[in-house]
């Protein structure tokens, strides 16, 4: 899914060849990275685009082997494909279906998710999401109302690697999922290729593993909306973040769906931004961390910065010891 993280990154090396060598030697030392130029591979996927930096002083990567992994993700998990396995079982008279490894990998999780959010994550809102999108992404009531008798993931079963619909007229949409999924395909890629030090983005959703050639941490800049004449304005404080994952949401720009009610969050907390240690985690969290109280997610111990907007226009925000944890020292 989008979000509004992007990269805040410096990749020149100093000129100094004194400072150069010093910086070698003491990498060297530390056995933490062999200097090597950033290779970058980018593209488009999914709706909107990816970025892979990573350094490797033995091997590089084509962008047709990442492209390939992208394809086969959306021959499974796209609900805009008409050939994928999301969209076939999305069809009336199709009540079960065999699951490909990335389709169960998604489901499962899925379930995990709706149970731990006491199903304010759900990704049978497949119904929901087509009312949305065929009207303009307008509230239609009568047809909200007809959708919401086939939402809820008390509606699927898994069997010996099936999924299986209890009420025919369910589909689901992993849209609030797979994006970070993908991420987390993509840095198993790279990690099977013995690479240690990389950064992948796709749609907003990251995930970094170890530092930049010269020991820097990979900087990340996050969601900070603020107030400025008598308007809400993007502002941004850049993290440094060590092996992790990090995505942000807001019921401004996201558009999430209650599954409980049909109708489009509205909530106080206007961004929030958050950790995980997947993509796939972070991306599904952030569907539903939104729903509730700033105390509350504090109080879960999930790893959050929220921007919450109180009384006369003033933004307070929220961090969670969790959240620090993960933002590095240089």
């Amino acid at each position: 899914m989008g979000s509004i993280l992007w990269l805040y990154q410096e990749l020149k090396l100093n000129d100094s060849l004194r400072l150069k060598l010093f910086l070698f030697s003491i990498l060297f030392l530390l056995g933490r990275v062999s200097f090597s130029q950033p290779k970058i591979i980018e593209g488009y996927a999914q709706g909107t685009s990816y970025k892979i930096i990573y350094y490797s002083t033995h091997l590089v990567i084509n962008k047709s082997e990442t492209d390939l992994i992208l394809a086969q993700l959306d021959s499974s998990l796209s609900i805009y494909k008409p050939y994928s396995l999301i969209s076939r079982f999305n069809q009336d008279h199709i009540l079960e279906i065999e699951m490909d490894h990335h389709l169960a990998q998604v489901v499962s999780r899925s379930f995990y998710h709706w149970e731990k959010s006491n199903g304010f994550f759900d990704i049978t809102i497949g119904p929901l999401s087509k009312i949305y999108r065929n009207n303009s992404n307008k509230y239609i009531k009568s047809e909200i109302i007809e959708a919401l008798k086939l939402v809820g993931m008390n509606k699927l079963k898994v069997v010996n690697n099936k999924l299986i619909k209890l009420k025919r007229g369910v589909q689901i949409d992993v849209n609030g999922i797979a994006q970070g999924y993908s991420v987390d395909v993509l840095a198993d890629f790279l990690e099977s290729k013995h690479i240690e030090n990389y950064l992948v983005e796709l749609g907003g959703e990251i995930k970094t593993k170890g530092i930049h050639a010269d020991g820097r941490k990979f900087n990340i800049a996050i969601e900070t909306p603020v107030y400025k004449n008598d308007s809400l304005q993007l502002d941004y404080r850049v993290v440094p973040i060590c092996n992790t994952a990090i995505t942000t949401s807001g019921t401004s720009k996201r558009h999430h769906i209650n599954p409980k009610n049909g109708k489009r969050y509205e909530s106080k907390v206007i961004s929030a931004t958050v950790m995980a240690e997947t993509a796939m985690d972070a991306d599904a969290l952030d569907n539903y961390i939104i729903a509730w109280s700033p105390r509350k997610n504090l109080r879960l111990g999930y790893r959050v910065f929220l921007s919450v907007l109180h009384k006369k226009n003033k933004i307070k925000t929220y961090v969670s010891q969790g959240f620090d944890s993960y933002i590095c020292s240089y």
